[in-house]
């Protein structure tokens, strides 16, 4: 509604087989926090199957060192990713700016820092937003 209309062009993307679910990272400054989103029945897709989990085992420590290393080299705040695997190596299937967080507390266990220690806090990512954005200011 608020974004100026695109055309003139067209988006292919190779298709990743064999894949049950994805991993849904979310990086906001020097946190990182996620979960496994497995597929709707009789389709590829996991985003929106509402079949997920939050158990932070299953999230491979690569793909939040991934995660981490794209952020930073984007030079971005706040951004999440989808990752699936393909011959064993992370692929990223999508990553956006804008995205949100359903239900917005309880759910995640906590998150890992740039040194992958798990940090066993509450995860509220609008507070992770506007502390680093003070600290920016404070700099």
């Amino acid at each position: 509604k608020y974004s100026s209309r695109q055309k003139g062009y067209i988006y292919f993307q190779d298709f990743i087989s064999g894949n049950e679910y994805d991993t849904r990272l979310y990086v906001i400054g020097n946190r990182c926090f996620g979960l496994r989103r497995y597929n709707r029945k009789n389709d590829f897709r996991a985003s929106g199957s509402g079949n997920f989990s939050y158990d932070k085992n299953l999230v491979e420590k690569e793909s939040i060192e991934l995660a981490f290393k794209i952020s930073q080299d984007l030079d971005v705040q706040s951004m999440a990713y989808d990752f699936v695997k393909e011959n064993g190596k992370y692929r990223i299937i999508e990553m956006s700016y804008c995205f949100t967080i359903i239900p917005l507390k309880g759910t995640f266990e906590g998150y890992w820092d740039e040194n992958l220690i798990w940090h066993d806090e509450e995860v509220n990512p609008q507070s992770f937003i506007i502390e680093d954005f003070i600290q920016e200011l404070n700099k």
